[in-house]
């Protein structure tokens, strides 16, 4: 457990934000399908893409990613046209995570996958070969991480890959992310209204500094909005990013936070004079991510609020919907879910003592700790999950001068 206090409701910090775990990995999976030499600056050292690099190195035939769904859903593209036979598996959360949609994409191409488990899900036996592109129509609303999978390894098909969509494309802004790193490197990639087209090729060798991560910035702005006053210094992290979730500068000016870029920071600004509003309303289908730390914000400063494009939060580290809802509760909210909605509205004070749980969630814990400004301490039952995308957390918001004690 870790008890996290906090005295006073200001802020004032400067924060080296981690390296984005989201670029970091699409990198690794390039450098791995390519000869020529790529050299990486700044890579995330996050569980997630530790894992990843592990699986990329190891010579083992079953690799057990334990509960990083990127790693998982890019190593089955992967080990797809890779030689070897690899045994892919994960945690007991993992393994209620559906992965479906990708290997059946895959397995239209002539990939070699086997279900160890329950068809749909992992563990997965994959026997490595070459496939054939072509056209293929996929489900984009379920997840972008299925569409970037193959897009990474899509220069490596015979004959390209041709990708149309049915439903509504879930976090865009993550595709957009796969498409412009892979140009970076070299391949010929179109995204127009018919779909995304890439022809065979290799990427070529390169030099890349990986950006800091926006959605670690998320926690920080979380901070910000719940302080009376408040400046924080993100350092190395610009607007001119190539990640979606640097949208969050612009969903936390309804909360009073103006944000700032100045030379190669971004500076926040929270002053108590600002009036709330009464009501928010946003749809978080482009930037899932936010809605956590959004949904703290809401709650915590009594602002009823309605999210929507939501649903596929019921599929991530935990069931983000049923979390979320359950630890908001314990601040005075009502919340309600409806499908593709996740509604907040208010009914009675705080608990007088906020002991939340963490689901095994990086992003409950990160906002569970932030809410300590408002509630001045609460305890969470597992510190540890913040390893998976943000490792420097507790040292920065020791260092931002929160007391912390681990027991």
């Amino acid at each position: 457990m870790i008890q996290v206090i906090r005295a006073k409701k200001e802020i004032w910090a400067t924060v080296a934000l981690t390296p984005s775990k989201s670029i970091s990995n699409r990198v690794r999976i390039i450098q791995a399908l390519t000869k020529n030499k790529i050299s990486i600056s700044n890579l995330s050292t996050s569980g997630d893409s530790l894992v990843l690099a592990d699986a990329l190195e190891t010579d083992l035939a079953e690799i057990n990613v334990q509960d990083a769904g990127t790693a998982y859903r890019f190593l089955t593209a992967l080990f797809s046209i890779k030689d070897g036979v690899h045994t892919l598996t994960g945690s007991e959360r993992m393994k209620q995570r559906p992965i479906g949609t990708l290997v059946l994409a895959l397995q239209s191409m002539g990939a070699n996958i086997q279900y160890l488990g329950t068809t749909g899900f992992p563990p997965l036996k994959i026997t490595g070969s070459k496939l054939k592109g072509g056209r293929i129509v996929v489900d984009a609303s379920l997840s972008s991480q299925f569409i970037s999978a193959l897009l990474l390894i899509a220069p490596s098909m015979t004959g390209g890959l041709h990708l149309t969509f049915t439903g509504e494309i879930r976090s865009r802004p993550y595709i957009a992310m796969t498409v412009s790193l892979m140009k970076y490197f070299g391949a010929s990639v179109m995204w127009d209204e018919s779909g995304i087209s890439v022809e065979e090729g290799t990427y070529k060798s390169g030099t890349i500094q990986i950006e800091n991560d926006w959605s670690a910035a998320s926690f920080w702005y979380l901070m910000a909005a719940l302080s009376d006053r408040a400046e924080i210094r993100l350092q190395n992290i610009s607007f001119q990013s190539i990640q979606g979730d640097k949208i969050v500068s612009e969903i936390f000016k309804n909360f009073g936070v103006i944000s700032v870029q100045v030379e190669d920071d971004i500076v926040l600004s929270k002053h108590s004079e600002f009036k709330l509003p009464d009501y928010f309303e946003f749809n978080f289908s482009q930037c899932p991510d936010l809605v956590i730390p959004v949904g703290f914000v809401c709650a915590t400063l009594k602002i009823k609020s309605l999210f929507t494009g939501v649903k596929n939060l019921r599929i991530k580290e935990s069931d983000r919907l049923i979390a979320l809802k359950n630890e908001l509760e314990k601040s005075g909210a009502i919340a309600s879910i409806h499908d593709d909605k996740f509604s907040i509205s208010y009914f009675q004070n705080p608990l007088e003592y906020l002991s939340f749980l963490s689901y095994n969630d990086h992003r409950m814990v990160m906002a569970e700790a932030a809410s300590s400004i408002m509630f001045r301490k609460v305890d969470i039952d597992d510190h540890l999950p913040v390893k998976k995308s943000y490792p420097e957390f507790w040292d920065q918001l020791s260092s931002a001068g929160f007391e912390l004690t681990i027991t």
